[in-house]
Order: structure tokens, then C-alpha cells, then sequence
């Protein structure tokens, strides 16, 4: 039996075994070459840039084609040109692009050793040239692994905006072969040469000696926040390549090309945290960054002055306003005694007030009983001739009688002399007395007890100061009017 027209077939078994056979063979076909050119760009070679592309991933950066920067703004891309020369493909596109972008606010890094066309990369004329004669040193001591073709490059002072501490102190950059920069003229895109090389390099076969105005990295930076542009401008790709960045000291003694890499990558990113990167290498553009290595970390910042005026007047107005705030919403009421109407928290604060008034009024009574039973001695400066504390008599030192004062034994001395004293000398006895007049008793106790404290012997009395002095004037009276003096031989009187 037959039928015309269309008539659907079942497949079998078999059928459908080899329909997936041929399948996978034609899927298996279509993916070899794409996945040895993943292969091939994942081989980390000397002279390749999976680790700067990896720092450029650790460091937030997303890869993009040039013909998907139309649909990204300016300002939040990075144009990295590595290892740039004139027989690129598409230079003319890549050229046109990188200038709109520019012109945009972006940042552009480029890093080229060959002499090429720089000035098509830029809006405005820029006045750079690289050298086709490769940098040398003269002395092979200060380069890299002792080798005169890797000099050390050194910073060289300049005020571009936003360079802060990430370039002015340069990293110990190792460099291989590299071209010079010259800078004929400064310009908005080229401003200042920012890497230059020490005294003892040399350019080319002539030994032609660098100028001030030749060096290894140029930079300039966007005055106008509307249009934030950045450029750098590299006459060492090298310095990027995987060899270079992996020679990394963790002790810090040797080549600092990640760090320096880290804050080139790191200034081109300022002030808009461009967050998207067109990364051209020899020509060939990355589609992807590998994660692979991390940031190395910045150096801690300074600690704040606290004698900063700026900073001063920012702490006053912080704390003016915390206090002003508290006393806005009661706080320091509520904190004591509690929400109103609260009863049980304010008699807890009377509670704590009285425990504490307490507690202060004990320790006052205590320490006024203390000083009360330890009264301490009056202070006093020991005339010169005056006798050591040990050998003073004890039961005087106790006592509460003042000291004579060296007026006061001036005085005495001279109204003993006059009255007839034949010496006065420490611990002499008192010569004879001959007293009149009727007070006789009292004068002649008088004169004892001043005889003994200007000759540090024992008295067993306690005088006031004030009665002290009354005494001495009450002796120096009764010797002018004449009712006493010293006898020469005899007893007393």
C-alpha cells in the first residue's frame, strides 16, 4: 500500500546513536581552535602579559573591545596600547579611538620602544618623540643584575595633579634595553618627564649624554574635573611583561616592578575609579583578564597631626554637635534618672547619691583623724654652724622651740660679748652672773635658757616664737639699763 505526499519516518535505535555521534564530532570541531587560542594565551611567557593583565583584574578592571567603548562613558575607561608600534593592524581605528576617548576624560597607558606615531594617539600636539638608540649605564654596579642595558630609573620632581605619594617616590624599577622619551615641549597630554635615568647612563652608540627633558615615563593629568584625562606614556613595555613583574622581593632588596605597576595602574584609575580597561597587546586585543594575582598592599598612611588646625576645628564641630544632640533629646536626664515617671530608677540615682556622699564623708573624717595624730614638723634651714641632726640632743629635738635665726645670733653674741662673755663656743657652759634690779629671778632665767640655745645645750623648756622675741628684748633692755653682766672669775650672783 502506498501513500502520496509527505510521510514522517521514525528513527531507531541505531539512528539516533549516530545522530549524536556526528553531534558531538561537529560540535568537537567547532570548539578545537577556540580552545587552543584559550591555551595558547594562558601560557605565561617571559615577554607575554598574563600578569599585568591579571593585576588589571585584581585591581577591579573589566576587558572591552574597541568597538564597545561607544557605549561606555569616557571617563570610566583605561586604553592600555602595550608594546606599540606602526605596523599594527587597524592602527588608524585604534588611533581614532584613543583619542575620543581622551578627549572624553579617559586615561590612556602607553607603552611603546620602537619610533612610531605618537602624536595620532592624542587630541592635541604633545611634542614627544622616542629615541631609536637604546639607554645604557656606565656603571654596571647601580643596574639591574649588575647588566649596563637594565639601568635603574630614578624620579625626578614634579607637581602633576593627583600624583600624591603613589609616584613621587619611585620604585626600584628594573628596565630592559629601554628607549628614551624626549619631551621638546610640555603639553596638555605630556606634561612632565616623571622617571628619568641617573648621571651615568649614556644613549646609543655615540654615548651621547640624556638631557633633562629624556627619561623613561612622561605623565599629564586634566586640571578639569569635567574632563579627568590621564595619560602615561612608557618608552620600556618591558618593565610590564611577565618576567619583570615576576621578580618581585617580598623582603623588598630586589627589582619593585609589581609595585610600581600597582601605582602606575593605580594613578591611571584616579579620580573617576575607571572601572573599564581596552587592553591592546602588540596590536591584539584581550578580551579577558585572568585572576591571578593580587594587589601588593599600600603603604600605611601617616597618622593625623593633632596640633592641625583643620583637624581641631573638625573635632570641635564633631563634638559640639554630638553634645547638642544629647542635650536635645534630654539624654543626660534620662541616662541618670530614667524615662518620666520612671520612679524606680530615680530612687535607685538618690539611692547611689547617698551611698556616695556617705563614703566621701568617711574618708574626710578619716584622713583629718590621721592628721591629727601625725602632725608633721615644721621645716627650717639649719644655720651653717649649727650641730648635725645626731648629735643633737634628743629630748631638744622633740621639743617645739624654735630654732635662733642668724639675726638673732648676731644679736646675742654681741650682748654677751659686750657684757663680758669670754667665749662663746658650742656646748660652753654660762660664765658667772651678776644680776640686779628687781626681776633679778626672771632676767637671770632668761639669760640662762638664750646662753643654751645659742650654744646647743639641753633646755628643757618650750617657747613660743613670739615669746622668744619678747625675752631677747626684755635681755637687751636690763643690759642697757645695767642690771646685769658676765663676772671674770667667781660664781654667780
Amino acid at each position: 500500500m502506498t501513500h502520496s505526499g509527505y510521510q514522517r519516518s521514525k528513527l531507531g535505535p541505531c539512528g539516533w546513536l549516530i545522530g549524536a555521534v556526528l553531534l558531538l564530532a561537529i560540535s568537537s570541531v567547532g570548539l578545537l581552535p577556540a580552545q587552543e587560542v584559550d591555551e595558547r594565551d594562558r601560557r605565561v611567557l617571559p615577554s607575554g602579559t598574563y600578569l599585568f593583565r591579571g593585576l588589571l583584574d585584581a585591581m577591579g578592571l573589566q576587558a572591552r573591545y574597541p568597538e564597545e567603548l561607544n557605549q561606555l562613558p569616557a571617563e570610566q575607561v583605561l586604553i592600555v596600547l602595550f608594546g606599540y608600534s606602526h605596523d599594527w593592524p587597524d592602527r588608524e581605528m585604534i588611533q581614532r579611538v584613543t583619542r575620543r576617548t581622551l578627549a572624553g576624560g579617559g586615561a590612556l597607558l602607553l607603552a611603546g620602544e620602537e619610533p612610531a606615531q605618537l602624536q595620532a594617539c592624542f587630541p592635541r600636539p604633545t611634542g614627544l618623540s622616542i629615541s631609536r638608540e637604546r639607554v645604557f649605564s656606565l656603571n654596571p654596579l647601580a643596574c639591574f643584575d649588575h647588566y649596563p642595558g637594565s639601568p635603574y630609573p630614578v624620579a625626578r620632581p614634579s607637581d602633576v595633579a593627583g600624583l600624591g605619594e603613589l609616584l613621587r617616590v619611585l620604585p626600584r624599577t628594573a628596565t630592559n634595553h629601554p628607549a628614551a622619551l624626549t619631551l621638546t615641549r610640555p603639553s596638555h597630554y605630556a606634561q612632565t618627564v616623571l622617571a628619568g635615568f641617573p648621571s651615568h647612563c649614556r644613549l646609543g652608540a655615540d654615548d651621547q649624554t640624556l638631557a633633562e627633558n629624556q627619561g623613561l615615563l612622561v605623565v599629564g593629568s586634566s586640571p578639569d574635573p569635567q574632563r579627568p584625562y590621564r595619560t602615561a606614556i612608557l618608552s620600556d613595555p618591558s618593565i610590564l611583561t611577565n618576567q619583570m613583574l615576576a621578580l618581585a622581593d617580598p623582603q623588598g632588596n630586589g627589582p619593585q616592578n609589581l609595585l610600581f605597576a600597582h601605582r602606575l595602574i593605580q594613578w591611571l584609575q584616579a579620580p573617576t575609579n575607571r572601572s573599564y580597561c581596552v587592553f591592546m597587546d602588540y596590536g591584539r586585543p584581550r578580551d579577558r583578564f585572568y585572576p591571578l594575582i593580587t594587589p601588593p598592599p599600600l603603604p600605611i598612611p601617616p597618622l593625623p597631626n593633632p596640633l592641625d588646625p583643620q583637624l581641631q576645628a573638625k573635632l570641635t564641630n564633631a563634638a559640639n554637635h554630638a553634645l547638642t544632640n544629647l542635650e536635645d533629646q534630654d539624654g543626660f536626664n534620662r541616662r541618670i534618672i530614667g524615662e518620666p515617671g520612671d520612679r524606680r530608677r530615680f530612687f535607685a540615682f538618690l539611692r547611689t547619691v547617698a551611698i556616695l556622699t556617705a563614703m566621701l564623708t568617711l574618708l574626710v573624717f578619716l584622713y583629718r583623724f590621721w592628721a591629727a595624730r601625725h602632725k608633721p614638723e615644721p621645716r627650717y634651714n639649719a644655720p651653717k654652724h649649727a650641730a648635725p641632726p645626731h648629735t643633737r640632743d634628743p629630748i631638744q629635738a622633740g621639743r617645739s622651740t624654735p630654732p635662733l635665726s642668724e639675726t638673732a645670733r648676731l644679736v646675742l653674741r654681741e650682748l654677751f660679748r659686750d657684757q663680758g662673755a669670754p667665749t662663746i663656743e658650742e656646748a660652753e657652759p654660762l660664765p658667772p652672773l651678776a644680776v640686779t634690779g628687781q626681776h633679778s629671778r626672771t632676767l637671770k632665767k632668761n639669760i640662762q635658757h638664750l646662753w643654751r640655745l645659742l650654744t646647743m645645750t639641753h633646755t628643757d623648756k618650750d617657747i613660743p616664737q613670739k615669746d622668744l622675741e619678747s625675752m631677747i628684748a626684755s635681755v637687751w633692755n636690763a643690759a642697757q639699763a645695767g642690771q646685769w653682766r658676765f663676772l671674770p672669775t667667781g660664781g654667780e650672783q
